[in-house]
C-alpha cells in the first residue's frame, strides 16, 4: 500500500508540475523567465543551538518577475529544530517582490518540531512581501507540526503586512 500511495502522489505531483508548466507567460512579449524548482524527498534536517538549516527555496529582498513558475516539494521529510535554531524546506520570500508568478508548496508524510524558541516553514512565508497577479497554493497531506518554548511553526501560507 505504502508504494501505491507514493505513486498516487508522485503522479499528481507530475500532472501539477507539468499543468503548471503548460501555463503560458503573462508578460507583454511572450517570453518566459523559465522559473526555480526545489525537491525534497526522504531527507531529515536537523539544526541546533541556533542553527539554520535551508534545504527550500529562498528569495529573501528577491525581485521575481515575470516568472511561470516557483515550485518546492516535500515528501518523507523530518525537521527538527532545537534551541533558537531555523529550518527552511519550503518558500521564503521575505520583503520581495514577486509579479506574475505561480508560487506552489507541497507536503506530504511531513514532520515538523521545533523545540526552544526556533522556527520552521515547510510552508510559504512572504512577510512585507509585493505580489500582484500571482497564484499561490499550498497542499499538505499528512503533515504533524509541534511547536514547544516559544517556538513557531509554518507549513501553511504566511503572507503578514504583505502588499
Amino acid at each position: 500500500m505504502k508504494i501505491k500511495a507514493n505513486i498516487v502522489f508522485s503522479a499528481v505531483f507530475a500532472m501539477t508540475l507539468g499543468g503548471l508548466q503548460a501555463l503560458p507567460s503573462s508578460g507583454g512579449n511572450g517570453k518566459n523567465s523559465g522559473g526555480i524548482v526545489n525537491s525534497n524527498q526522504d531527507v531529515q534536517n536537523t539544526a541546533a543551538d541556533n542553527s539554520t538549516v535551508n534545504s527550500g527555496i529562498r528569495a529573501d529582498g528577491a525581485e521575481i518577475t515575470n516568472s511561470r513558475l516557483m515550485l518546492n516539494s516535500n515528501i518523507h521529510v523530518d525537521n527538527i529544530a532545537l534551541n533558537g535554531s531555523k529550518i527552511n524546506s519550503g518558500i521564503e520570500a521575505e520583503l520581495s517582490e514577486l509579479k506574475e508568478a505561480n508560487i506552489t508548496n507541497l507536503n506530504s508524510n511531513v514532520k515538523n518540531t521545533a523545540v526552544g524558541g526556533s522556527k520552521i516553514n515547510s510552508g510559504i512565508s512572504a512577510t512585507g512581501a509585493v505580489i500582484k497577479n500571482s497564484k499561490i497554493g499550498n497542499d499538505n497531506s499528512k503533515v504533524e507540526n509541534t511547536a514547544v518554548k516559544k517556538s513557531t511553526v509554518n507549513s501553511g501560507v504566511n503572507l503578514g503586512g504583505q502588499e
